[in-house]
């Protein structure tokens, strides 16, 4: 089977896989992409810290990774949907 039947594949102008483009479409980031843009556009209305801490702790986690950079590193991508999820539950949110 071919890669793009199953959506594989690298963009080289991105500098990452198919699907890192597709998951970054879907509203999907690694840590280091997550801006405070995405994070109002998602529904999140703590800072931007506060999402961040919820990484470290572990309670915001990642939801797949895919393969970015020319060295094809795994980088971790978090559904900005499931932080907007956490925020419901005020326990899991930071102040």
């Amino acid at each position: 089977m071919r890669d793009d039947y199953y959506g594989g594949g690298y963009d080289w102008m991105s500098g990452m896989s198919n699907r890192a483009v597709r998951a970054y479409e879907s509203g999907k980031r690694p840590r280091s992409r997550i801006t405070l843009i995405d994070l109002r556009s998602a529904g999140w209305n703590g800072t931007k810290k506060a999402a961040m801490q919820l990484i470290e702790t572990g309670k915001w986690r990642s939801c797949e990774w895919h393969h970015t950079s020319k060295h094809f590193n795994r980088t971790a991508f978090f559904d900005l949907a499931d932080l907007v999820a956490l925020q419901e539950d005020d326990d899991h949110v930071p102040s």
